[in-house]
């Protein structure tokens, strides 16, 4: 389970404030980032986006907020989270980093990493969750986590096992590698995100095995 525990140990270090989670991977990742954040602070944490790109653009029902600025990020994002794409900092990346690390800061950074690019700047400490392809469409992780984090009683334990749960999906190629780290049964986990985020139309490389079946009237799920 080295997978699993090195990536909830980033999420933990997270929200100790010691240090960036960079996440690196294919896909949208800030919508990962974005979830990950709520499941670890909560919705009422603020989670904006730092992209020169993009310039100072209001938040929307499908994008969180950003600004071209760091600065400007950080103070939108006090009590939350700020983050970035690591092949687009924003120009004053020194003075939010001096921010981001100092004792009194209440901002988390996340770092988005394509492994098809080279990065404008790399990170001396922080901690990296490999995200490798998954057999799922590219949406269903963020809805699982946000899903889950709005269902959860929130208790420590709950939080740590569903985390565990959201971990080993996004670090695993497969729901059978996946189900190993965690020492349960495939059947388990499959049923887990079928709760959560249902599979109505599996794509062609999804074995019909990864479908989460119809609940039986007679209980017995994990």
């Amino acid at each position: 389970m080295g997978v699993v525990d090195h990536a909830l140990r980033a999420v933990r270090q997270l929200v100790a404030q010691r240090s960036p989670l960079i996440l690196h991977g294919e896909g949208d990742l800030i919508s990962i980032a974005a979830a990950l954040h709520r499941l670890a602070l909560g919705e009422a944490a603020p989670f904006v986006v730092c992209d020169p790109r993009r310039g100072n653009t209001p938040a929307s029902v499908r994008s969180a907020a950003s600004f071209a600025h760091g600065i400007e990020a950080f103070v939108a994002a006090i009590g939350g989270s700020v983050c970035i794409r690591r092949k687009c900092v924003p120009p004053d990346l020194g003075e939010l980093m001096q921010r981001l690390l100092a004792p009194e800061s209440e901002v988390r950074l996340f770092v988005c990493a394509s492994p098809s690019r080279t990065p404008a700047i790399t990170f001396t400490s922080s901690m990296t969750v490999e995200l490798p392809p998954l057999p799922l469409r590219e949406n269903e992780i963020p809805r699982i986590i946000e899903d889950y984090a709005a269902d959860s009683a929130r208790t420590l334990p709950e939080i740590a096992k569903g985390t565990l749960r959201v971990v080993a999906l996004n670090t695993s190629p497969s729901f059978t590698d996946a189900a190993k780290c965690l020492g349960m049964a495939q059947v388990s986990l499959v049923r887990w995100v079928g709760r959560r985020a249902p599979l109505p139309h599996a794509p062609a490389s999804l074995p019909r095995s990864f479908v989460p079946a119809a609940p039986r009237s007679s209980a017995g799920a994990a």
